[in-house]
């Protein structure tokens, strides 16, 4: 008998373990920055380590010693050399905890080229002694959603971009099919504006089950995504989707006055907590914000308690919570 390709999981499925990145690198943070950035991501770790199994990863030995002082110790920490902590895209796509995907890295269309990031997926499926499919072409695991029924919502902007690997649309339909065993590709224009990743999804829309996406709506009049919200949720709605809005952070800028790709959306989903982030140093608008945003995902999350802490030196970097983690399905 013909035995049926299993679904890529969805991420609110039960998983094994997480993998974070520890900010492990001074030149990559501003003065005072690299400090605030590890114990953003400390609070993080300690919190998901709770729950279930957190593999920290830290580049250096000296990073490793400040991590034993911040980490608790239900955390698991690990040397493992890497360029930056993004490791929903460095990593490899875990598909349960004997196998996993990988695909080339070429710093984000070649805008940020770091040391180790290009192997890491292969050194990181070897370390954990993985069954690993390797695939010829670029993809990070923050361009795709997906909802655990052979659905996926991407960017245009992102998968399309000839930074990456020059396809069409139907190239990539082919190519994402193949590789997760999709049967349908729902696919946005853009993502954020001033996101380092060319639109990643994540920072944009989730799915939070099979056929709803969670979106944002501008918060403020100078919010820098206006546009880009009110025509993704059309685009959603004209594709069969059903959308719920949660209210963005608004404007957001780092302290050289630069516009940042904040976004609530970027939350870590566990077994038993959803943790989003918030920039509460940055914007005297989060605090509503962030309280709205709590009581829609509990609504939308049932049984898992929402947790918000802050991550606003890891945004200075370009990303949060979702972009330095990796979760490995059971």
């Amino acid at each position: 008998m013909k035995q049926t390709k299993q679904c890529f999981p969805a991420e609110w499925a039960a998983q094994q373990a997480v993998v974070v990145g520890f900010p492990s690198h001074q030149a990559l943070w501003l003065g005072s920055l690299l400090s605030e950035a590890q114990q953003e991501v400390a609070a993080l770790c300690n919190l998901l380590a709770e729950t279930q199994t957190c593999y920290v990863l830290v580049a250096n030995h000296e990073t490793e010693l400040i991590a034993k002082k911040m980490l608790s110790g239900e955390t698991k920490i690990i040397r493992f050399n890497f360029g930056d902590i993004w490791f929903r895209d460095i990593a490899p796509i875990f598909k349960n905890p004997s196998k996993a995907m990988r695909f080339k890295h070429n710093g984000w269309g070649g805008k940020y080229i770091y040391q180790y990031d290009d192997s890491a997926a292969e050194r990181l499926a070897s370390l954990f002694n993985l069954e690993c499919q390797a695939f010829d072409f670029v993809l990070e695991g923050g361009a795709l959603e997906h909802n655990g029924e052979g659905a996926i919502l991407t960017t245009r902007q992102c998968l399309l971009n000839q930074n990456r690997n020059a396809w069409n649309l139907n190239t990539a339909e082919t190519q994402l099919k193949n590789a997760f065993n999709a049967s349908h590709i729902y696919w946005l224009d853009k993502g954020l504006a001033y996101d380092h990743t060319d639109g990643h999804i994540d920072n944009i829309a989730r799915f939070v089950n099979t056929k709803k996406v969670l979106c944002q709506h501008a918060t403020g009049n100078d919010d820098p995504n206006a546009n880009v919200y009110a025509r993704q949720q059309r685009e959603i709605i004209q594709q069969g989707l059903e959308v719920i809005s949660i209210p963005s952070p608004g404007l957001i800028k780092d302290p050289d006055c630069d516009v940042m790709p904040a976004s609530h959306l970027n939350f870590v989903i566990s077994n038993e907590r959803v943790i989003f982030p918030n920039y509460l140093k940055y914007s005297f608008a989060e605090q509503r914000c962030v309280a709205e945003t709590k009581e829609i995902l509990s609504e939308l999350f049932g049984k898992r308690e929402i947790v918000t802490l802050p991550a606003n030196a890891i945004l200075t970097g370009g990303g949060s919570f979702h972009c330095i983690s990796q979760h490995i399905p059971l």
